[in-house]
């Protein structure tokens, strides 16, 4: 029985972490992306977090009575996505130029 109550938990924390980094990438988007793409690329992390708010509820109250390692390998197999996702960002901008699209005259 505890184990259970400890896994939901986990699932929720994990939850909120998730919105923790939602944040963060809406900080860091602009900072990275040209001007050019940069509505964009916001708007596509928007969507893939909006996706998994979606999924959390599901996962943590369906999957989670169904099998409890389909439910946590739910969350493990985001993390390992996000962890190969976030190594191919491009590097930190701070201190250097912006380089915008062609301009429009």
């Amino acid at each position: 029985m505890l184990f259970r109550e400890v896994t939901t938990l986990f699932l929720f924390l994990t939850r909120a972490f998730a919105t923790g980094v939602f944040q963060t990438v809406y900080v860091y988007t602009p900072e990275v992306y040209p001007t050019s793409i940069r509505a964009s690329a916001l708007g596509l992390h928007t969507t893939a977090s909006r996706i998994g708010a979606l999924l959390t509820p599901f996962n943590a109250q369906v999957v989670f009575h169904s099998s409890d390692i389909a439910a946590v390998s739910f969350y493990a197999g985001s993390c390992l996505l996000l962890v190969i996702s976030s190594l191919l960002l491009p590097i930190e901008t701070k201190g250097k130029s912006m380089k915008d699209g062609p301009s429009v005259r």
